[in-house]
């Protein structure tokens, strides 16, 4: 069954495609799998407020909306599993090495990032009534316009086979959230967490906003998506906000 790409609307220039969705949802209520894909994308978004910027047609920008059924509200991290599996999917269909998963929702290539997630919740009660899924990837975009941390893709596929193939796996990992199949997310979220059980250096916030370097390894990720590190003071948990990557 193809839920995702039913409805599939092609945009020149928009602010952003998680924007354009969420202010058009309510007076013309699309449905389940819409996706919208932008040429260019003026002022699109990533996480903790971050702009997501390519020169127009350079990269692949596109959002999802989706209806997910029976997931509850702390259990949400699950959507940000299933979009970084898809995105990481399409790109092992194009033989890219080297690709993994760093946590919450980025995907690297040779430890550098090449697509970006940001996912926007609409919850009621203890449920996610819907949820829009936004996705930024490098295609074109010049080395010399990407920070020192990012990549673009190597391959001769374009735009259109990449998209293809991203609804592909996009579908495939929506069924089985729809099935309440969490376990196989897990396994194959954890599977290629970048770093996982690996000694790394972190910085941690501090409760007067200095960061502090600490050591541990990734043994784990909550439910509710928070990185589970193992230092010498123990096993603790951390939020997006409380910790970066050194």
């Amino acid at each position: 069954m193809q839920l995702i790409g039913s409805q599939l609307l092609f945009l020149d220039t928009v602010d952003s495609t998680n924007t354009w969705l969420r202010l058009s949802q309510p007076h013309r209520p699309w449905p389940d799998g819409t996706v919208v894909v932008a040429e260019h994308q003026r002022a699109g978004r990533g996480q903790q407020g971050n702009r997501w910027e390519a020169p127009a047609g350079d990269n692949l920008t596109l959002s999802v909306l989706i209806y997910p059924r029976r997931l509850q509200a702390t259990h949400s991290f699950m959507l940000n599993k299933m979009t970084a599996l898809a995105v990481a999917g399409a790109l092992q269909a194009l033989d890219i090495p080297d690709v993994q998963v760093k946590w919450p929702n980025d995907v690297l290539i040779g430890g550098r990032k090449a697509a970006g997630i940001l996912i926007e919740n609409s919850v009621q009660g203890s449920l996610v009534q819907h949820s829009i899924l936004g996705i930024g990837l490098n295609v074109q975009s010049s080395p010399a316009g990407l920070p020192a941390t990012h990549t673009q893709l190597h391959h001769p596929a374009g735009k259109s086979e990449l998209l293809e193939l991203l609804l592909q796996q996009l579908n495939a990992w929506y069924l089985k959230l729809q099935q309440l199949q969490y376990a196989a997310l897990d396994e194959a979220y954890w599977s290629q967490l970048w770093l996982r059980e690996r000694p790394h250096t972190f910085w941690q916030a501090d409760t007067a906003g200095n960061e502090v370097q600490i050591t541990g390894r990734i043994v784990g990720i909550s439910p509710q998506g928070l990185l589970n590190l193992e230092t010498e003071a123990g096993i603790r948990q951390f939020d997006l906000k409380q910790i970066r990557f050194g």
